[in-house]
C-alpha cells in the first residue's frame, strides 16, 4: 500500500472515530438530560392512581416536585398582602362594623382570614358559625364529590355532622385533575350547571380556559336553593353585580334578614370569577393560575407551582413576566390601590352601620333622597321641592360623612393617569409630583433593550398571551 494511500485511511478512520466520539456524547448528553428530568420521579409517569383517589399524598409519589410545592400551602404568614394573607386573624376584630352590618346572620358570630386550601376542612369544622348541613363541605373537601355521587342531590340538606365524619382530605389534586391522566376537569356540578345555561360546553373548553375554570369551581358568588339547599351560581343574568342582584330580585331570594333594620339582604360570597370577566388580565389572555400558580424551575424541569398563594410572593415569576416595571415600584402600585380599596371599604361600611344605629323613621329614605346637587355637602333633599329636608339629630353627621366618600374618590385623578401612562400610573406621591411638574411621562423602553425583557425559558411571557388571544 502507498504511503498516500495509508494516510487517506488513517484520516478517514480519525473522522469516522471522531463522528463515533460525538454520537456517542450526544447520546449520553441526551440520556443524562432525560435522567435528571425524571430523576424526581419515584415510579414512572403513566401512574395508577385509582379514579377515585383523593390523598395528595398519593398523588405525591407521581408528582413530588409539584407535590412538595402543594406542601408549602401549610405555612402561614400575613406577608406579602396587607389585606389578606393565611394567618386566621379575626376579621370582626379588625372591622368591627361588620357585626352590625350582619347582625343576625351567621357571619356575626366568626369570620376569620381562611388559612388556604390544605386548612379548608379543618376549619369548616372549627367555624364558630356551626354549619348544620352538609353543602358547607362542597368546596372544602376533596371527598365531596365522592360524597355527592354517594347520596345524590339529598348530599347538600343532609346533617353536616355526619358527612363531616366521613370528608378526610382538605382541597387536593383530585378537585382539578384526572387522576389517571392528569387532566385538568370539574368536579363541582354547580359551575358545569351555570356555563351550560349560559350555552357553555365546559367539556369543550381549552386547556387556557380550564387553568380559569377548575378555579372559578368555588372562587365565585353562590346561594343555596330554597329548601334543598343545592349549591347554584346565579349568572344566568350576568356576572355584573346589577345582574347578579336582579336574578335574586326576580326570584325573591335574601340571605337572611337583618335583626336590627328588619331588611331582606344579601350578602356577597368570593366573586372572583365574576370580577375576573373582561378584567385588563382576563382580556390579555391571562388565566388564574398564571399568577396564582406560576412555572418555577427545580433542576432541568419546568413546574407549575402548586403553592396557591399572592403573586406578590413570587413576583420575578408573576407580574414581572410581563410588567417591565421595578419589582418594588410594581408592589407600592398594588399596595396603593389595595388602600385605597380598604379605605372605601371601611368608608361605606361605617356609613351603612351609622345609618342602621341611627334607628329614626325614615332615616333610610333620607339616604336615598340626598340630591346630586347636595352631594358632599350632607343635605338631605325633599324630591318635591329640592330644597334641603329636615333630618334627625343623631344622625346630624351620617349624611355629610356619606356625601364626601364619592368626592373623596370620583373623579380618580384623571389628569395623573393620563400624564404617566397606563404602566406609570397610581403610585404614592403621584398627584403632588404632577403639580409640581416633575413628573413627566416616562418613556416605553424599546424591545430587547434591557434585562426585563430577557425571555425565561420556563416562562409564559406577553408573546404568549397575544397567541392565547388570538386563538379565543
Amino acid at each position: 500500500m502507498s504511503p498516500g494511500r495509508t494516510r487517506s485511511t488513517a484520516a478517514a478512520t480519525t473522522v469516522l472515530l471522531a463522528g463515533l466520539v460525538l454520537v456517542a456524547v450526544a447520546l449520553a448528553g441526551w440520556s443524562l438530560w432525560t435522567m435528571r428530568n425524571l430523576e424526581s420521579r419515584a415510579v414512572p409517569i403513566s401512574t395508577q392512581i385509582a379514579p377515585d383517589e383523593t390523598d395528595p399524598a398519593v398523588f405525591g409519589r407521581y408528582y413530588p416536585l409539584e407535590y412538595d410545592t402543594y406542601r408549602d400551602n401549610y405555612q402561614m404568614a400575613r406577608a406579602p398582602s396587607k389585606y389578606g394573607g393565611s394567618e386566621p386573624y379575626d376579621r370582626l376584630a379588625e372591622y368591627p362594623y361588620m357585626k352590625t352590618l350582619w347582625k343576625g346572620y351567621s357571619f356575626e358570630k366568626g369570620y376569620n382570614e381562611d388559612r388556604g386550601h390544605v386548612y379548608s376542612l379543618q376549619d369548616v369544622r372549627s367555624t364558630p358559625r356551626s354549619p348544620a348541613q352538609a353543602v358547607c363541605l362542597t368546596c372544602k373537601s376533596a371527598d365531596a364529590p365522592g360524597l355527592m355521587a354517594k347520596y345524590g342531590e339529598k348530599y347538600y340538606s343532609m346533617p353536616f355532622a355526619q358527612l363531616a365524619a366521613e370528608a378526610v382530605h382538605p382541597i387536593g389534586c383530585s378537585d382539578c385533575h384526572d387522576p389517571r391522566t392528569m387532566e385538568l376537569r370539574i368536579t363541582r356540578p354547580a359551575f358545569r350547571e351555570a356555563m351550560a345555561r349560559r350555552g357553555i360546553d365546559v367539556d369543550n373548553a381549552t386547556r387556557r380556559e380550564m387553568r380559569t375554570y377548575v378555579c372559578a369551581q368555588c372562587h365565585v358568588e353562590y346561594y343555596f336553593q330554597p329548601g334543598i339547599s343545592k349549591v347554584t351560581f346565579p349568572w344566568d343574568k350576568g356576572f355584573d353585580p346589577e345582574e347578579e342582584y336582579a336574578y335574586y330580585q326576580e326570584l325573591g331570594f335574601s340571605d337572611w334578614v337583618h335583626a336590627g333594620a328588619g331588611t331582606p339582604l344579601l350578602k356577597a360570597q368570593h366573586p372572583d370569577f365574576e370580577v375576573f370577566q373582561g378584567s385588563v388580565h382576563q382580556t390579555a389572555g391571562l388565566a388564574c393560575a398564571d399568577c396564582h400558580m406560576p412555572y418555577r424551575r427545580e433542576g432541568n424541569v419546568k413546574v407549575t407551582s402548586h403553592w396557591w398563594t399572592s403573586p406578590l410572593r413570587h413576583i420575578d415569576g408573576t407580574c414581572t413576566v410581563c410588567h417591565i416595571e421595578d419589582v418594588e415600584l410594581l408592589k407600592q402600585r398594588v399596595f396603593y390601590t389595595q388602600d385605597r380599596v380598604k379605605d372605601l371599604l371601611d368608608r361605606a361600611g361605617q356609613a351603612l352601620a351609622g345609618a342602621i344605629a341611627c334607628q329614626t323613621p325614615g332615616a333610610d329614605a333620607e339616604l336615598i333622597r340626598r340630591g346630586p346637587a347636595n352631594r358632599g355637602t350632607g343635605a338631605a333633599v325633599d324630591p318635591g321641592t329640592m330644597a334641603p329636608a329636615p333630618r334627625s339629630p343623631p344622625c346630624s353627621g351620617l349624611y355629610a360623612a356619606i356625601g364626601s366618600h364619592t368626592q373623596d374618590y370620583a373623579p380618580e385623578s384623571p389628569p395623573a393617569l393620563r400624564t404617566v401612562g397606563r404602566d406609570r400610573r397610581a403610585y404614592p406621591g403621584l398627584d403632588a409630583r404632577i403639580a409640581a411638574g416633575t413628573a413627566a411621562p416616562a418613556p416605553r423602553r424599546q424591545r430587547g433593550g434591557g434585562r426585563s425583557h430577557r425571555r425565561r425559558p420556563y416562562m409564559k411571557g406577553c408573546k404568549a398571551t397575544r397567541r392565547n388571544r388570538a386563538a379565543r
